[in-house]
């Protein structure tokens, strides 16, 4: 037998996937709209013109698989009498996590020590839904000999995950944030400040290759110089992460480009690599990689989409 949570989201829900990608790293197995059902919706299941509204996808998210929908598409969605409860190894991993769902969201109980959990808070995301954020509590060193005036609880550990990778995953998800904010914000010392002196990139654009951050610099000075401001896409999609102690590297599928004067959008999708070096505490990438797909035949850049 096998209990899992449905979540309907009301014409939300590729955007809430999107958001547990981003913040929890979730993992979509299977995602069908309604328009792709093999049979028909029942009179009065779908509002008119939600046919392209997510009928069911499952994601994973740690170990747990949750499942969601787009219900009758109301506009309307309630999640009330539950919460979904996240555990994880340690309190840095936890307020990254707790900040990343509060975001456009609500504080039901900020993140504190109880006498169960080292840390533990709750918060409503933004779409409404519910969650509890504990960190997995150690069990208490056994007591000196003697008498015991207080019954002293006793946790058993379930280790979720090496706590030096899930504190190293979250510092590199927040990483790829800041950098994002910093290229929405055409802001190009704060893009660079994410980069290693000697970085190695490789773009799609222009050079074959360009080494240490100065060049590196300049390139994106002639990239942004392209955009008017206010007009830029830059979109960063399905985030994911791989960290060991002091090497990591991210990968992620990216939207760029901008919209012209009669509002029509011209971008298209790259893929983007960033190997990142742990080095004074800090997580500093040292290689980035952008790359765009194309016909062999012709040599020309293909416009595909994910």
């Amino acid at each position: 037998m096998q209990v899992q949570s449905s979540l309907f989201f009301d014409g939300r829900c590729e955007e809430a996937v999107e958001f547990y990608t981003k913040t929890l790293g979730a993992e979509v197995m299977m995602l069908m709209r309604f328009q792709d059902s093999p049979e028909p919706p029942q009179p009065g299941m779908v509002q008119p013109g939600a046919e392209h509204k997510v009928m069911h996808t499952s994601f994973r998210i740690g170990e747990t698989m949750v499942m969601a929908s787009d219900g009758q598409c109301t506009g309307q969605p309630s999640f009330q009498g539950f919460a979904l409860s996240l555990t994880v190894p340690e309190a840095a991993a936890a307020e990254w996590l707790f900040a990343a769902l509060a975001d456009g969201g609500q504080v039901q109980m900020p993140l504190t020590t109880t006498f169960f959990a080292p840390r533990f808070g709750m918060v409503a995301d933004r779409f409404g839904v519910s969650w509890r954020v504990t960190v997995a509590p150690c069990a208490p060193v056994p007591p000196c000999a003697g008498r015991r005036t207080l019954r002293q609880p006793v946790f058993e550990r379930r280790t979720l995950m090496n706590p030096t990778k899930a504190t190293a995953e979250a510092e590199i998800r927040a990483q790829v944030d800041s950098w994002l904010r910093a290229v929405l914000a055409m802001d190009i010392e704060g893009i660079v400040s994410h980069y290693a002196p000697d970085i190695l990139a490789f773009d799609a654009v222009s050079q074959l290759q360009l080494k240490g951050v100065d060049a590196y610099k300049k390139h994106w000075q002639a990239c942004l110089a392209m955009c008017r401001p206010g007009t830029m896409i830059f979109e960063v999609h399905d985030v994911h992460v791989t960290a060991g102690d002091d090497v990591a590297f991210a990968t992620a599928l990216t939207r760029c480009g901008g919209t012209e004067e009669n509002g029509e959008e011209k971008a298209g999708w790259m893929r983007m690599t960033a190997g990142y070096r742990k080095m004074n505490g800090k997580w500093t990438v040292v290689h980035e990689h952008f790359s765009a797909p194309f016909d062999m035949e012709t040599l020309k850049v293909l416009d595909v989409q994910p």
